[in-house]
């Protein structure tokens, strides 16, 4: 498992997987998810400024998601 996180975060560095495809995925990417949405709340948390900017986030993956359909 611990090789699978690795080359699902080399993947990541290099920009041949995307948020979405880590959504769909298997345990180990609804892990990476998992954090990184931890992660998100955690920095929402901080202020209002860092609120916005993870509204503002979240916004921009809503369009991006509408904008491939």
């Amino acid at each position: 498992m611990d090789k699978n996180l690795t080359n699902t975060i080399e993947l990541i560095i290099n920009k041949t997987i995307s948020y979405n495809d880590i959504e769909q995925g298997d345990e180990i990417a609804e892990a990476l998810l998992y954090q990184f949405n931890e992660k998100l709340q955690e920095h929402g948390e901080r202020g209002p400024t860092a609120k916005l900017w993870i509204q503002y986030f979240h916004m921009v993956s809503i369009a991006k998601e509408n904008y491939k359909s």
